[in-house]
């Protein structure tokens, strides 16, 4: 977790802004929560009730950058929480009774690790390609018992 979110309390705000005043510290940490909190830079505006022109003053002077910063963290862990469901959703596909739905979840599972259409090298590809031909055999294999 980023340094600057390591408080408990307002007065662990001296950690982040150990030279501020306290006004100036208390602003500081209002701007940092919003900022971490909202998603949109006017709507922070309105909550601190300042002009967004005071708002990027304020993300200058105090170094308020690292919020950002966190911000995109947090995306992207949310992303990668939801590509792991969404992963697991298309896998369990897979054994589903409609036997073309499950063709084409399977082809495409396969195709998205790279094994039976690999846009470019890669970790992966290098891992799966022995068994590309014998994944691409078995893929074809099932499709023909499909159409019997």
């Amino acid at each position: 977790m980023n340094k600057h979110l390591e408080v408990e309390t307002k007065r662990d705000w001296d950690k982040i802004f150990p030279n501020f005043t306290p006004k100036t510290k208390e602003k500081a940490a209002e701007t940092a929560l919003a900022i971490l909190e909202l998603e949109d830079l006017d709507l922070v505006a309105d909550k601190l009730k300042i002009h967004p022109d005071t708002l990027s003053y304020r993300v200058k002077k105090w170094n308020l950058d690292w919020c950002f910063t966190e911000k995109v963290s947090n995306a992207m862990r949310v992303l990668q929480i939801a590509s792991t469901k969404a992963a697991k959703r298309k896998v369990a596909l897979i054994d589903d009774r409609d036997k073309r739905l499950a063709n084409d979840v399977s082809g495409d599972v396969l195709d998205r690790v790279g094994v039976t259409k690999p846009k470019e090298v890669s970790q992966t590809n290098v891992q799966v390609n022995n068994f590309g031909q014998a994944i691409g055999n078995l893929k074809k294999s099932i499709e023909w018992e499909d159409e019997e």
